[in-house]
């Protein structure tokens, strides 16, 4: 009983945020769609069971939904108390998802995927609302922000992932909600947005532990208020992160430990064994060279931009084709936007790479399976596409002035055309 009222609670959520968020100017549509793409990934959630359509993993979304049902089983005996790695091995790196569905599983009494499906369904949705109402912050057009949602939504590879019990729903909604964060910390400062932010950091942590090594800069760069033209506001935020830093590693052993972590999880990811078990799946790519640098370009291009047309494989990798071409068109529009921004607004255009540029790098870095890289890169497809929505804009408002400028004259002096000729 307990899953049906939270399938409802969602839909209520949603929608509230929706009307809430867009104020003053509400889209009535952008509403819609969000409930239509939560209804959608609910309806699909019973098909995709036991379905290994984009992953090597058969039973990946499963362990996430069984933890969460043993973690309900402790609280019941043990009482309710988060479960980490050290009472489940499994959940070492990961153990948020299994403790958000453990908290769904507790309050319906017993199991339900409808209801942990629920959970990851609403994260999906509230990342398109993050996207369409962060593509009018940087200036898109509300219809160009629409599409644009209207696309990511129904894109295979994050519908696929958020109609079930997996977690990159979770690591969607964090990353995207971080840089909502930065960007809207770099236009002014809010105490909401800078404690957001650590919160979506702190799920990031529990949920894909090794991208809070990566994705901090943009939050960094928002804290700074790159964005905000203030002088002071820049110099006193950069002064409160030196003695911070210096705080840090004068009286706590934090910073050492936190690189050290770092070092390990990066020479994990690309030690052999690792890039090799992984390119043992169906659609592994096992790069041979003297040196990492050697193969780091044909890395990067699978790692943007596979699965490529003269790939053979499943329907998934087929249906992960047409996926590819949108996802170029975008990533065209996106070149095409940084071109302008570089000339106009560099301090957006370093938003977004700081962002995009480390997570790119430190994909291609462990890239062997063409599977897994689709599925990881999905917050990166999603910002450069956030990011090509303001070709169209900028482009629109280029020709506007330029009209403006060419008809000016002839406004502020109507004798002048005539006169004009004359004197040719």
């Amino acid at each position: 009983m307990f899953s049906i009222v939270l399938v409802l609670g969602l839909a209520a959520a949603i929608f509230a945020a929706s009307e809430l968020l867009q104020r003053p100017h509400v889209d009535h549509h952008v509403t819609a769609l969000l409930l239509g793409n939560y209804a959608l990934r609910l309806a699909l959630a019973p098909l995709t069971l036991n379905l290994n359509a984009f992953t090597s993993i058969p039973t990946d979304y499963y362990g996430y939904e069984a933890n969460g049902n043993i973690i309900a089983h402790l609280w019941r005996y043990a009482g309710i108390q988060y479960v980490g790695g050290d009472k489940i091995p499994s959940l070492y790196n990961t153990s948020l998802p299994s403790n958000i569905f453990a908290c769904v599983v507790y309050l319906n009494g017993e199991p339900t995927h409808l209801g942990c499906t629920a959970v990851v369904a609403a994260a999906a949705c509230f990342v398109c609302l993050n996207l369409y109402l962060l593509s009018l912050l940087f200036g898109a057009r509300p219809k160009v922000a629409f599409w644009t949602v209207t696309l990511v939504g129904l894109l295979p590879n994050f519908l696929f992932y958020t109609c079930n019990t997996y977690k990159d729903g979770f690591v969607a909604f964090f990353v995207i909600g971080l840089f909502g964060c930065a960007a809207r910390l770099a236009r002014k400062a809010s105490v909401t947005q800078f404690a957001l932010g650590l919160v979506f950091l702190g799920g990031l942590w529990l949920t894909r532990f090794y991208l809070v090594f990566v994705v901090p800069a943009p939050f960094l760069l928002g804290f700074l208020g790159l964005r905000s033209r203030s002088v002071l506001r820049t110099a006193l935020a950069g002064l409160a992160v030196a003695a911070s830093l210096v705080a840090l590693y004068a009286h706590s052993s934090a910073p050492e430990t936190v690189a050290g972590h770092a070092r390990s999880t990066f020479e994990l990811a690309t030690s052999d064994d690792i890039l090799k078990a992984n390119s043992e799946g169906g659609s592994g790519v096992l790069f041979e060279g003297r040196s990492p640098a050697a193969t780091f370009f044909p890395k990067l291009a699978y790692t943007l931009f596979a699965p490529f047309p003269w790939q053979s494989g499943s329907v998934a990798l087929q249906i992960g084709k047409i996926e590819a071409l949108v996802w170029y068109y975008f990533f065209y529009r996106s070149v095409r936007a940084a071109k302008t921004m570089w000339r106009e607004r560099r301090s957006d255009l370093l938003m977004f790479a700081s962002l995009i540029v480390p997570l790119t790098v430190a994909y291609a870095l462990s890239f062997s399976n063409v599977g897994l890289i689709v599925r990881q890169r999905i917050g990166i497809v999603i910002v450069v596409m956030l990011m090509a929505t303001l070709s169209w804009g900028r482009e629109q408002e280029h020709e506007k002035a330029h009209e403006k400028e060419e008809e000016a004259p002839w406004r502020q002096a109507p004798n002048a055309r005539p006169n004009a000729r004359r004197v040719a």
